[in-house]
């Protein structure tokens, strides 16, 4: 089944929905990413680029607004029934952008599609026991446990697609355009090169400002000079050592908004040296984070004391991040019986290439040596996918919440259901099931915190730090930026002066 998927991910480019809108209307042209998506099967994506194109077609019960707040969406309102159930109220005369209509047929194909177990965002929602379809415009969702989470794990993890389309639990194909209900529409995609997305006038939102958003793919080394000659109106990732340049430019502006976002290095095997804390600690200890927030992050960047991030439901501000002590590093590796230190395998993933290769310096100092492959984002999903993470001892991505709670990334990396996870943590399932099932806002807030502290005592990574975004921005264009770092194109805007 796996197999089928990155088989189908290399057939495209891909036939359009729709023809391409006329170019005399507003037009916003955009680069987030280098490549382009692997796929547009919103069941079987799992990285942040790709989110935000499928976040414009598609849509959930329910959203996360640009403060980190679950607000109605297709579903208009809920309730809770009891600490397991929510019955959700649909809104009524929504259409896909094919035409079929939107009802809980909808919803109950969307969710069951995915709990097939064959997408890898089946984790996420696994702890949905029943979905049922009351009525036209009501589903009951009812889970096996209490999950404090299940909104937010809805709200970004639940894309709804068409009951045409759900009926099928493999991979879409290739040439099966993306159909959602979202304010925007798919409408071509050249592969490696741009992306095209039109209006949805029927959305429910309303319709956009823009007739016409273009993802542009771009070499980073070309990015900068597209953005100064016009081709791109917004560049998501602007490098800081650039970000005085393009400030200075007429008719061009810089966006700095902290996000959720980090560059993870989270352990994938505790056998061997990683077996004992003293090294775990020993490595966290051997990190310079000015020096990585300075040369990798070029200044834009907070350190943190371990994955969860300020902004996030149960951050626990309290805790400092490990200091810079290479002395203290290396005795600890002493005493642990590595004063020679070790080698590891460190996997990178493009996005954090830059992170890694500093920190693999850096590891050096103590006599620790990282083998460092560094691939791409479908590649790096292919491993995770065929189970092969479990040959490396540390694991580097680029890791944005998108539900704005710590528990997000805790679980990814280190809940024994997480295929990132490489088999789980030890003494985590435990703690992390006790919280999900904590409704009580106070002490799930507290249990969230407890959780925070026993991650960074067992140092269950290399912490790096909290990410400040830095958007390159025509001074026309009106962009609201998002606490979680996803993009939320319908309220985007160009000044008609």
């Amino acid at each position: 089944m796996i197999r089928a998927l990155l088989l189908g991910l290399g057939l495209l480019p891909f036939a359009g929905l729709a023809q391409s809108p006329s170019a005399s209307g507003h037009t916003l042209r955009l680069c987030d990413d280098i490549a382009g998506p692997a796929g547009l099967d919103p069941h079987f994506s799992f990285d942040n680029k790709t989110d935000n194109i499928l976040n414009q077609i598609y849509e959930g019960l329910v959203r996360i607004d640009a403060e980190g707040r679950i607000v109605p969406a297709l579903a208009a309102r809920w309730e809770t029934v009891d600490d397991r159930s929510i019955r959700f109220f649909l809104r009524k005369e929504i259409v896909f952008h094919n035409g079929e209509a939107f009802d809980s047929r909808a919803v109950t194909g969307s969710l069951k599609r995915q709990l097939s177990g064959a997408s890898p965002l089946t984790g996420q929602i696994a702890g949905i026991e029943e979905v049922r379809a009351e009525s036209g415009d009501k589903v009951l969702i009812r889970t096996r446990q209490p999950d404090a989470l299940l909104l937010r794990r809805l709200a970004r993890f639940a894309r709804i697609v068409p009951p045409s389309m759900s009926r099928n639990i493999e991979p879409f194909s290739p040439e099966a355009a993306p159909i959602g209900t979202g304010p925007f529409r798919f409408v071509s995609w050249e592969k490696g090169k741009r992306l095209v997305l039109a209006a949805n006038p029927q959305s429910w939102r309303g319709k956009p400002f823009f007739d016409r958003v273009v993802f542009e793919f771009i070499p980073e080394d070309k990015q900068i000079e597209s953005l100064l000659q016009g081709d791109v109106d917004v560049l998501t990732e602007v490098p800081g050592t650039r970000t005085l340049f393009v400030a200075q430019v007429q008719g061009l502006r810089i966006i700095k908004a902290k996000t959720l976002s980090t560059h993870a290095f989270w352990f994938t095997s505790l056998k061997g040296p990683l077996a004992d804390v003293r090294v775990r600690q020993a490595l966290n200890l051997a990190i310079d984070k000015n020096e990585l927030i300075r040369y990798a992050a070029m200044g834009n960047g907070t350190a943190m004391a371990t994955l969860s991030m300020a902004g996030e439901v149960g951050h626990n501000p309290r805790l400092t991040s490990y200091p810079y002590d290479l002395k203290k590093a290396r005795r600890l590796l002493k005493d642990a019986g590595y004063e020679k230190g070790f080698k590891l395998r460190l996997l990178a993933v493009q996005q954090s290439e830059r992170d890694a290769k500093i920190i693999k310096s850096q590891l050096h100092q103590i006599g620790v040596e990282a083998e460092l492959p560094v691939v791409s984002i479908a590649d790096g999903f292919r491993i995770i996918s065929e189970g092969k993470l479990r040959g490396y001892d540390i694991h580097a991505n680029l890791a944005p919440d998108p539900i704005g709670h710590m528990g997000f990334l805790a679980g990814v990396c280190f809940s024994s259901s997480s295929p990132m996870s490489a088999g789980g943590v030890p003494g985590f399932d435990e703690r992390y099931q006790r919280l999900m099932q904590t409704h009580a806002e106070s002490e799930h807030e507290k249990m969230a915190e407890d959780l925070d502290q026993w991650i960074y005592e067992q140092a269950l990574g290399i912490f790096t730090y909290q990410r400040v975004q830095t958007y390159g921005v025509r001074s026309r264009i009106h962009l609201e930026s998002q606490l979680t770092g996803m993009l939320d194109l319908v309220n985007a805007r160009e000044s008609t002066q």
